[in-house]
C-alpha cells in the first residue's frame, strides 16, 4: 500500500470514530427522563397483643421425684429347715396374720412336746410339795428347789413353743407378694429373705429439695404431681417428712409426701414431677413464654406502642423473667401493667416497625 493510500485509511477511520462519539453525545443528551418514582408504602404487620393486667401466681418449684410403697418389708423365716409349706405366690393378696410359709416343724415339735411333759411333771410335783409343806413335812429349801424347777421347765415349754412358732412366716400387714425367692422343698437358711410385702393402698413420692428451698417446705403442706406414664391425670400428696440433713452426694434434702391410691394406679418406681409451690407472688404480670425473645443474652419482648398520629409501633424492651409456669413466666422487669405485649406475630418484628393490633387478646387478668 502507498502513502497515499494509507493517509486515505486512516481519513475514513478517524471520520467514522467522529461520527460515532457525535451520536453518543447526541444521545446521551437528548435522553427521557426517568419516570417518577413511587412513594414508599409502609404496610402495617398484624399482630396478636396481650394487655398486661397484675395478678397473683404462685411460684412453683418442679423437682423430679420416685413413688415408693407405703410399706414395705422383706420376710424371712427365723428357724432354718426345709419348706414344707408355701402358700402364696408373686401377686397374691394377703392379710395380716396370714401364714405365708412354714418349714420342716417335725424336730421343734417334739421338743415342744418334750418340754411340755416335763412341764407337766414339775407342775404335779410342785402341786404334791404344797401339800406337804403346808403339813410341815418338808424343809422350806426343799420345797423352793421343787418351784424353782416347775418355773424352768414352763420356761422350756415357751421356748420351744416360740421356736416352733419360728418356722413360720406371718403377714405383719395386709398388701400383696411382690416378690418370691423360694420354692416349697427348698432348704432355707436362717435369716434369709424368702418374700417381699408391699402395701400400695397409699404411696409416698419421695424427692430432693435444694438447700435454697427447704425451709419453703413444711409438714403437713399439700403438693401436686403428674406422672409421665398417665399424661392428663393430677395427683396430690400431703407431706409427711422433710430430713434435718443434706444429702453429701446431692446436697439436698428429703422430703415425702403421701398420697392415696385408689385402683392402685400409682405404683411403686413410678417418676413423679412434683410441684412444690414455694411462695405466691403477688401483682405479677404473667406473659406467654413464647412471646419472650432471647436475644445476645437478654430476654426481650416486643410492645404495640400508640403514637400520636393513631398508628401503633412497635418497641423493643428487655426484661426480667423469674417464675415460669409451664407456657406462661412472670415478668419482673421491663413492663408496666396496662401495656400491650406482643404475643403472636413477634418474630421478625424490629423496633419501629409499623404495626396493626387489631386482633387484641383479654387481659390476662383472674
Amino acid at each position: 500500500m502507498s502513502n497515499r493510500e494509507g493517509a486515505v485509511t486512516r481519513g475514513l477511520l478517524w471520520g467514522v470514530a467522529v461520527a460515532l462519539l457525535a451520536g453518543i453525545v447526541w444521545l446521551a443528551a437528548n435522553k427521557p427522563p426517568p419516570p417518577p418514582a413511587l412513594p414508599k408504602i409502609d404496610k402495617p404487620v398484624v399482630v396478636r397483643v396481650l394487655t398486661l393486667a397484675p395478678r397473683t401466681v404462685p411460684d412453683v418449684l418442679h423437682l423430679t421425684g420416685r413413688v415408693q410403697a407405703w410399706r414395705e418389708a422383706l420376710l424371712a423365716v427365723e428357724q432354718e429347715g426345709v419348706i414344707a409349706e408355701l402358700n402364696v405366690d408373686r401377686g397374691s393378696r394377703v392379710k395380716a396374720g396370714d401364714v405365708l410359709l412354714r418349714t420342716d416343724t417335725r424336730t421343734w415339735q417334739a421338743a415342744v412336746d418334750q418340754a411340755a411333759v416335763a412341764a407337766a411333771d414339775a407342775a404335779r410335783d410342785l402341786q404334791r410339795w404344797t401339800g406337804l409343806r403346808g403339813a410341815g413335812a418338808v424343809a422350806d429349801a426343799e420345797f423352793e428347789a421343787v418351784r424353782s424347777r416347775r418355773a424352768h421347765a414352763d420356761a422350756a415349754l415357751a421356748d420351744a413353743r416360740a421356736r416352733l412358732q419360728q418356722c413360720e412366716v406371718v403377714a405383719p400387714f395386709d398388701g400383696a407378694i411382690d416378690e418370691r425367692w423360694i420354692e416349697r422343698g427348698e432348704f432355707i437358711g436362717r435369716a434369709k429373705p424368702a418374700l417381699r410385702l408391699i402395701d400400695t393402698t397409699r404411696v409416698k413420692v419421695r424427692f430432693g429439695v435444694p438447700e435454697r428451698d427447704v425451709l419453703c417446705v413444711r409438714a403437713d403442706a399439700t403438693v401436686a404431681f403428674t406422672i409421665a406414664a398417665m399424661p392428663g391425670q393430677a395427683f396430690t400428696g400431703t407431706v409427711s417428712f422433710v430430713s434435718q440433713a443434706a444429702d453429701e452426694a446431692s446436697n439436698a434434702y428429703a422430703v415425702e409426701a403421701v398420697a392415696g391410691n385408689d385402683g392402685g394406679r400409682l405404683r411403686p418406681g413410678m417418676i413423679a414431677d412434683v410441684a412444690l409451690v414455694r411462695r405466691a407472688l403477688a401483682d405479677a404480670l404473667v406473659v406467654p413464654l413464647s412471646a419472650v425473645v432471647p436475644h445476645k443474652g437478654e430476654h426481650v419482648v416486643y410492645l404495640a406502642e400508640a403514637q400520636a398520629d393513631g398508628t401503633h409501633r412497635a418497641v423493643r424492651r428487655v426484661v426480667q423473667m423469674e417464675a415460669p409456669q409451664g407456657h406462661e413466666v412472670v415478668l419482673s422487669r421491663g413492663v408496666r401493667a396496662g401495656e400491650r405485649v406482643i404475643v403472636e406475630g413477634q418474630r421478625g418484628i424490629q423496633d419501629g416497625l409499623l404495626l396493626d393490633p387489631r386482633a387484641e387478646a383479654p387481659p390476662n387478668a383472674h
